[in-house]
């Protein structure tokens, strides 16, 4: 029996390097944050622990495991301020484990009949991540076209997003237009989100809700009101400066107040 013992430890330390060896440790960093994950060097798929940590505090703000690039079991998302449990989803279960108090019953853009009106939900739509990331990975992914910053057009994209009963985005409409590659962009980014949406739910049932994304491309911070951001509403200003005759690169982004509620149009 014991001399078996040293056998197995051997074939575990092989078998955990051939592991270790086919899985490549990934780093991306987008503004504050920084995503690490591991990448199956065979099938490039996601595989283990994923974490996204905040580099100015050191916190980190997501943690989860992904499986064939899957998520799956329990993640736990943070509010990067207070550093306080936001969020727990489970993806193999598909159910939330914990919501913070900050998702108590509030007004949110819901279908009544035949339109969307703000309605006191149980629950409004909430995004499976940590607080914010929404914000985020929309900021951080948009490119903004060279001939905006070379020509000096500024402006801004309104789009409404339709989000079902199952938490699906149906359908996307654009009520203001500046830039057609620009609101191409959002709806992409908003439509390959990497977590999920749990519906809102009013009156014990899940409806359909619906949501906005206001990029300010460029036009001075001070332009818009600072009354309080309806939660329905996503607002971002976001910044660029010109690093090469064909590119642009983010210098930040900031989220503010946005008034006065826009109500979705229709065809």
């Amino acid at each position: 029996m014991f001399k078996i013992l040293p056998f197995i430890a051997l074939f575990s330390a092989i078998t955990f390097t051939c592991v270790a060896q086919k899985l490549k440790t990934t780093k991306q960093v987008s503004g504050i944050y920084k995503e690490v994950y591991l990448v199956d060097k065979s099938t490039g798929f996601r595989q283990g622990r994923y974490s996204v940590i905040n580099m100015h505090t050191k916190d980190t703000v997501a943690l989860g495991n992904f499986k064939n690039s899957a998520r799956v079991g329990e993640w736990k998302f943070l509010d990067p301020k207070s550093s306080s449990t936001y969020i727990i989803y489970d993806y193999t279960k598909n159910e939330a484990q914990y919501l913070n108090d900050a998702f108590l019953p509030d007004s949110f853009f819901v279908k009544s009949g035949d339109d969307f009106e703000v309605k006191k939900v149980d629950r409004p739509l909430i995004y499976t991540g940590f607080k914010d990331e929404l914000n985020w990975r929309i900021a951080q992914q948009i490119d903004i076209p060279i001939e905006h910053l070379i020509e000096g057009n500024v402006g801004v994209s309104i789009l409404n997003f339709i989000v079902d009963e199952m938490g699906a985005v149906k359908e996307v409409k654009i009520v203001s237009g500046f830039n057609k590659e620009i609101e191409q962009e959002i709806n992409k980014i908003v439509m390959q989100l990497p977590g999920r949406f749990l519906p809102a739910i009013y009156n014990g049932q899940p409806v359909e809700s619906s949501f906005y994304v206001r990029a300010n491309i460029g036009l001075p911070v001070q332009s818009f009101d600072n009354t309080k951001l309806p939660p329905y509403i996503i607002h971002l200003d976001l910044i660029s400066k010109e690093v090469g005759r064909t590119t642009t690169k983010r210098v930040g982004y900031a989220t503010k107040p946005l008034s006065p509620a826009i109500k979705p149009t229709r065809n």
